[in-house]
């Protein structure tokens, strides 16, 4: 955001959960995952090029109005999304605290109006609205220096605090502190501090605490305090010499179980000691250097997730239930289907950075990533597209055209490649495909060069033409070849097929050749019977009107024609008409319930024609529209439509003249889609098919959210007074006043405000 009343916005995520047990034993082989490397649908950056007072961020959280904190070895900040208020120890900084060492994830919000965090090893409140300090030490109770804070799902406060700094070697300890009713610290639990300093606290879905160190294992307590149980885990990994498979052993004890013949390796010590636990009550275990590794509880079943030589260090879940992991500069995303996805280039590309420090997601669901070098922002979208038939071959990979729906509720589409016709169910899996037979050559094809579908009225046969017409039969694939209309079919064009609404079907690809075929009867006849008629050539499309009789043609070099099946051409526009097209290859209409069109053409982007008024507006790629080369015009409700292009889908209302285009990056199979692939299913699914399979999904989930969802934030007044010759500024972030007064000394005044959401506007 810049200036006065400026704007930048953004988007949230949640966590939890585990069962316990006692002994039990896993054997299991560990897959190696392919780690789909993809880009991310939004992201940017926020470094000191951005502004941000010291690069090296290292804790991440937010208030109840909006605005984020960032705590780092230089200090504390607040961010309005516009500017930064800095919390440090320079004597001159009206800001003062008194040490700003702040370290990895210890800064929390919790109501009502404080900032609760750790620096140089001591722990401190900020009263937000004041700008006071409260610190905490021995007379709070407090057992040293603090190493890690933590706020459960009740927000109660829970630190672990060390003597390292007071006490001899051998008498260290780690405590785990809870902050009780009497604004006092007590002692929870106690192990003895290792030589290498780890500890870390987290919480379950049930509010059970977990604490894992060095030492003591990993421990679980209830939200009161009470301890539960001690988990440690004995692991090793050897090569199954028949498979040459990584295999992992895992063993789980309760402390009270374990016998003096027992090996045991504590926890911390092989898997870094970080749990994590999403809200479906998986565990996640962070071996160092192994990767991760997913336990489902009610499943008791565990598996490799990433088998890498990577230390996992933070996790962190969205509103898409997708997990996000992070190590060093590592990051990966696992989405709801346990599909793993690797952005460490990704990032890097964008950020040069070496670790990461901290993931935080915010109100609005944007994803902050913590880093030596910055922060970066990622918009986590929600799941729009459905892939369908999706290929990872580069190039045409699964390039697919028409798409149908049977009676029974399955979906058709044709695999171009392999002609071949394709069946998904209602829920968008893959069936059998549909396999043709008949009485013509093995070696011939019958949809070699089909292009078009057309179903009669009973949905049990579908027809499409190449250089023959062709009948297929839905329920076993029994397909009939009609030779007789050769000389009216061209293979090497793409022979559109429709069918009427009085069941004839309606084929050719010149007036000429135009035919009206009668499938209940099998009898045809041409719709133009005058041979002297100027022949039109290379039809592309056809679409029959709300006007009774009428069909309209889009062909490759003549425009749009208006043709009567009477047999005469009623209107033609081109180039030259009046109102004028500005391309003359219309290869998809669409025509609204007022019996004006949409026109989709290769090369000149949509058109959209009145003919009764004899107006026409012309839309390309300088208004918004994703490409000029527009192959696919679907309508939804009153005033949107869907179009696919030769790169990207746009949807557009028709209303503001506002485009939103997506792209492969957004979730889109590919960016290229193809003539003749676009269909709209009864239960309101729209298809795109392009060069990598079809994209499935509802229109609604398209439609922006308001902007201004979040309320209007006013931060600070600035005023120039010239009788004290001085300027004055007022924070009102958290107060902000009713009315503002201005005297007639002040020369100048300035009003600051954002909207508490920090992506892209």
């Amino acid at each position: 955001m810049e200036g006065i009343g400026t704007i930048r916005i953004n988007l949230y995520t949640s966590q939890n959960k585990i069962l316990l047990f006692n002994v039990f034993a896993i054997f299991l082989c560990i897959s190696f995952m392919q780690l789909r490397a993809q880009t991310l649908s939004q992201m940017e950056t926020l470094s000191t090029k951005d502004g941000l007072p010291f690069r090296d961020v290292a804790s991440i959280t937010q208030d109840s109005l909006g605005f984020m904190w960032f705590g780092t070895s230089q200090g504390l900040m607040r961010y309005d999304g516009y500017s930064f208020k800095q919390y440090n120890s320079n004597p001159k900084n009206p800001n003062f605290i008194g040490k700003d060492l702040l370290t990895e994830h210890n800064i929390f919000y919790r109501d009502p109006d404080f900032i609760w965090y750790v620096a140089n090893n001591s722990l401190f409140t900020l009263n937000i609205k004041t700008d006071s300090i409260k610190a905490y030490g021995p007379a709070q109770g407090i057992k040293g220096g603090v190493v890690e804070l933590h706020i459960d799902t009740k927000k109660q406060i829970w630190i672990v605090s060390e003597n390292h700094w007071t006490s001899s070697k051998t008498d260290t300890k780690q405590y785990l502190q809870k902050y009780d009713d009497s604004f006092c610290f007590q002692v929870i639990d106690s192990v003895k501090r290792g030589e290498r300093e780890f500890t870390r606290v987290t919480s379950d879905t049930d509010n059970n605490l977990w604490w894992t160190t060095i030492n003591g294992g990993t421990r679980q307590y209830t939200e009161e305090g009470k301890q539960l149980n001690v988990l440690t885990l004995d692991w090793w990994a050897s090569i199954n010499k028949d498979s040459l498979n990584l295999a992992h052993r895992f063993l789980f004890f309760n402390q009270n179980d374990i016998k003096p013949n027992h090996e045991i390796c504590n926890c911390s010590n092989n898997y870094g000691g970080f749990l994590f636990f999403d809200s479906h009550n998986n565990q996640f275990f962070f071996p160092i250097d192994r990767g991760i590794i997913k336990y489902n509880p009610s499943l008791k079943k565990m598996e490799s997730i990433l088998n890498a030589p990577i230390s996992i260090n933070h996790a962190i879940e969205d509103k898409e239930d997708n997990i996000w992991f992070a190590g060093g500069s590592s990051l990966y995303k696992m989405d709801r289907f346990g599909r793993l996805s690797n952005f460490s280039e990704t990032v890097r590309q964008l950020l040069d950075f070496t670790n990461i420090s901290q993931l935080f997601i915010d109100n609005n669901g944007l994803l902050w990533v913590a880093t030596d070098n910055g922060l970066l922002k990622i918009q986590i979208r929600p799941k729009i597209f459905d892939p369908l038939f999706r290929s990872n071959e580069k190039g045409w990979g699964n390039s697919m055209r028409s798409i149908f729906e049977t009676k029974e509720g399955n979906i058709i589409a044709m695999y171009e490649r392999e002609k071949k016709l394709i069946v998904f169910d209602a829920s968008g899996t893959q069936q059998k495909n549909l396999k043709l037979w008949g009485a013509y050559p093995k070696t011939y094809n019958p949809l070699f060069g089909a292009r078009f579908f057309a179903m009669d009225v009973n949905r049990e046969f579908v027809y499409t033409v190449n250089d023959y017409l062709i009948k297929i039969r839905l329920k076993d694939g029994h397909t009939t070849i009609f030779p007789e209309f050769s000389n009216r079919l061209n293979i090497t064009g793409p022979n559109p097929i429709i069918p009427l609404k009085d069941g004839r079907l309606l084929f050719g690809f010149t007036l000429s050749k135009l035919t009206l075929y009668n499938p209940a009867t099998g009898e045809s006849e041409k719709v133009f019977k005058d041979t002297s008629q100027k022949d039109i050539l290379h039809f592309r499309f056809f679409l029959e009107s709300k006007t009774p009789g009428i069909v309209w043609i889009g062909t490759m070099n003549d425009g749009l024609l208006k043709v009567n099946l009477n047999g005469t051409v009623e209107a033609q526009y081109n180039l030259n008409s009046t109102p004028p097209l500005n391309n003359n290859n219309v290869i998809v209409i669409h025509e609204n319930e007022d019996k004006s069109l949409w026109l989709g053409t290769f090369g000149g982007g949509l058109t959209y024609l009145n003919p009764q008024e004899k107006k026409v507006l012309y839309y390309t790629t300088d208004n918004g529209l994703a490409n000029k080369n527009v192959v696919g015009i679907l309508p939804y409700k009153d005033s949107y439509l869907l179009i696919s292009t030769y790169d990207g889908l746009s949807f557009f209302n028709t209303k503001t003249k506002n485009f939103q285009n997506f792209y492969e990056k957004d979730g889109l199979t590919n960016n290229e889609f193809n003539y003749t692939s676009f269909f709209r299913d009864n239960s309101g699914y729209y298809y795109f098919g392009g060069m990598n399979g079809i994209n499935r999904f509802k229109p609604e989930n398209l439609i922006a959210k308001d902007s201004l969802s979040n309320p209007i934030r006013f931060t600070s007044l600035t005023r120039f007074n010239s009788k004290r010759n001085d300027v004055l500024k007022f924070d009102f972030s958290y107060d902000p006043p009713t009315a503002i007064s201005i005297t007639p000394y002040d020369q100048y005044f300035q009003v600051n405000w954002t909207i508490p959401r920090y992506f892209k506007n």
